[in-house]
């Protein structure tokens, strides 16, 4: 299996597991705004924080009504 196709199936599989949590959990992004184009939740998120698209990317946040 060359890099390309793997590269593909872990964006697949990083997506499906996102958009399963940003259903119910992630805070949504004010229209027209984004962040960094980094997936930046590859190590994990720690401290309560769920791995949530910025518009871009996906960084690490705080759950809606979390404080």
């Amino acid at each position: 299996m060359g890099l390309g196709t793997r590269c593909m199936i872990f964006a697949a599989v990083l997506l499906v597991a996102v958009s399963t949590t940003a259903q119910t959990q992630c805070p949504n992004m004010p229209p027209g705004t984004f962040g960094p184009c980094v997936e930046a939740c590859g190590s994990g998120c720690t401290d309560g924080t769920i791995c949530c698209s910025n518009g871009c990317g996906h960084e690490c946040m705080r759950p809606v009504g979390e404080d």
